[in-house]
């Protein structure tokens, strides 16, 4: 049995408590959190929390810490559960900085313990199915990728809004989509990215254009909707056979995704369009499934490499960086 503790239980803590249930060989024995009045409410009995994370991890020992804190605090956090001898599951964005996760990424290699960024478009059943039309040729040459993430920050803690601590909606949801094209189309060799910030200098909304090769990439997302809009994410794929479209929207987040109405279609060029039908499994008890095998087996995820990980850091430093200069970004 594969014992987990989790790392700051906010709504995606809480994602990943309950995807633990559906894992096999695995339960979470611990928590670390600042609120655990409402934690108890939310967690068995049997869960030890705790108020201090070291505390945490020399009490319960455990193998593996999910960490889900605020990614200001990711390299603090990942490097202790390192030292402690426990393999770590991080929350995305990896950092701030592609310089910060190389630093956990030393710490990795110094534990030999498995460190996975928890990029979980990689194993929600739509995008993963896209990918594999992709890769049979239903699809045929990718021209085009359009993408949107668009969400409110009311149900956020307020480190979301502090340039320093999170990075706005340019890193807290651009990341997902940045990782996905970079999944599909491989490294690109510019990026231009425009925005508008709040009045802190957080990046409340911002567009962004990836070249990879022959085909072209759009990006959009953004925390200014309104309170009542629902989490929206969708992704259209243009290629010289077909268009693919995933389309998703939930009231609140993402922890509600259960009540989300979603739908994958094909158009096939010459014939009528088709829905697709997909794997309905959670994508997070998936992911976790697979970090889970990982630990298990003691390697290194062959789905969400680090290397990657780090590849992605790079491309949303420059994603920042031509949005603060107001110029493309033109990659080796």
């Amino acid at each position: 049995m594969i014992k987990l503790a989790i790392a700051g239980m906010g709504y995606i803590g809480k994602v990943h408590y309950d995807a633990s249930h559906k894992v096999e060989g695995a339960r979470v024995v611990a928590a670390f959190t600042s609120r655990p009045d409402l934690v108890r409410q939310h967690c068995d009995s049997s869960v030890i929390l705790y108020a201090n994370f070291r505390d945490m991890l020399v009490e319960s020992r455990p193998d593996a810490v999910i960490v889900s804190v605020p990614t200001y605090l990711h390299e603090e956090y990942v490097i202790e559960a390192l030292a402690h001898g426990c393999h770590v599951l991080c929350e995305k964005p990896f950092a701030l900085n592609r310089h910060t996760g190389e630093k956990m990424v030393a710490a990795k290699d110094r534990a030999k313990a498995v460190l996975m960024v928890a990029q979980v478009l990689r194993f929600w059943p739509q995008y993963v199915e896209i990918k594999r039309m992709i890769e049979r040729g239903k699809m045929g040459s990718v021209k085009v990728v359009h993408a949107h993430r668009l969400g409110t920050t009311h149900a956020m803690g307020s480190w979301f809004l502090d340039p320093a601590k999170s990075g706005g909606c340019l890193l807290d949801l651009q990341v997902h989509d940045v990782d996905y094209v970079y999944w599909l189309l491989g490294y690109p060799s510019e990026i231009r990215t425009v925005g508008i910030r709040s009045e802190s200098g957080c990046w409340d909304h911002v567009s962004t254009t990836l070249r990879c090769g022959p085909a072209v990439a759009t990006i959009e997302a953004s925390f200014l909707m309104a309170d009542s809009w629902p989490f929206t994410c969708s992704v259209q794929v243009t290629g010289t056979r077909a268009v693919a479209e995933y389309g998703f929207r939930v009231s609140g987040n993402v922890s509600e995704r259960e009540q989300a109405a979603d739908e994958l279609i094909l158009y096939p060029a010459g014939s009528g369009a088709t829905r697709v039908d997909t794997s309905r499994e959670d994508m997070y008890v998936a992911q976790l499934k697979h970090f889970v095998e990982c630990v298990k087996e003691n390697r290194d995820s062959s789905v969400c490499p680090l290397q990657e990980s780090l590849d992605v850091m790079s491309l949303m430093d420059a994603s920042l960086q031509s949005a603060e200069t107001g110029r493309p970004v033109f990659l080796d």
